[in-house]
């Protein structure tokens, strides 16, 4: 069975079995200290982030997602010269931006205040949750 045709099984205890074990040999099933101890080894240690540091019901106001660091860097000083809560996220290892984010906000019209503040100072930002 190949990766992409576990990944759509409905079942979470199914085994994704090796093509080279025999068949009757049992495939042995990851435990979850296994996954989250590969998940830790192949990810880089990152600085606290303030979109996981909050509750999922928190808000932010996205500037731009950008490829380059630097310039995430740029837009993220400029935004704090104007007295914004900015910072810089990069959502997952596929995820090949970097995303330039305001807040976090608890109330929804505290982000959409602030959305229409950048909107003002001549920005495009979008509301994420």
């Amino acid at each position: 069975m190949t990766f992409y045709k576990a990944v759509e099984q409905k079942d979470p205890n199914a085994q994704l079995a090796s093509g080279d074990a025999p068949k009757d040999a049992p495939a042995a099933a990851p435990t979850p200290s296994d996954s989250a101890a590969k998940e830790a080894k192949d990810t880089p240690p990152a600085a606290p982030d303030p979109a996981t540091a909050l509750a999922a019901s928190s808000y932010f106001v996205q500037v731009a997602a950008v490829s380059k660091e630097d310039d995430a860097q740029a837009l993220v000083d400029a935004l704090k010269k104007k007295q914004y809560a900015a910072f810089t996220t990069n959502g997952s290892a596929t995820d090949r931006f970097f995303h330039v984010q305001v807040g976090p906000f608890n109330d929804i019209k505290e982000a959409e205040a602030t959305r229409a503040k950048l909107i003002g100072d001549g920005y495009n930002p979008i509301l994420k949750k």
